[in-house]
């Protein structure tokens, strides 16, 4: 099957690489002996925003693209990444709720093993996504508007 230069495969490799940054700079924020809550919230702030400007991106974009052109087998593999984003979602929603100031410097430690679970979790749908969507974007020969 031949590759393409697909735009959306670049933009979404983008979307990927702007979160591992933001995963990694919270690794590093979490790193310390004592919170510092003025850069946690920022970091927090970056990482909710790359997330939903990949997932936005991915569902407004990616998906109906691929779906153009999709197999039975790809369109399975989209409504189960699709259901699995919305689970995610939550799972990240309810952390943000749990973990507010308060309770990060009342219990930093548990704070620093949550952001590692929830980090852990964001890494694998990265890879989730890219296995699943980075082959059919190659062999999709145009691009988007």
């Amino acid at each position: 099957m031949p590759v393409y230069h697909n735009p959306l495969l670049e933009e979404l490799k983008s979307h990927h690489c702007r979160l591992l940054e933001c995963l990694t700079e919270m690794a590093e924020v979490t790193s310390k002996p004592c919170p510092d809550m003025t850069i946690l919230a920022m970091a927090r702030l970056r990482i909710s925003k790359a997330s939903s400007e990949r997932s936005r991106f991915i569902t407004e974009k990616v998906y109906p693209h691929l779906k153009m052109t999709a197999d039975q087998d790809l369109l399975e593999k989209i409504n189960l990444l699709s259901r699995e984003m919305l689970a995610k979602r939550e799972t990240s929603s309810e952390h943000v709720v749990v973990w507010n100031s308060t309770s990060i410097v009342a219990d930093w430690q548990g704070y620093q093993a949550a952001s590692l679970r929830i980090r852990r979790m964001m890494h694998r749908r990265i890879e989730q996504e890219a296995d699943s969507l980075y082959g059919p974007l190659a062999s999709f020969p145009t691009g988007y508007g």
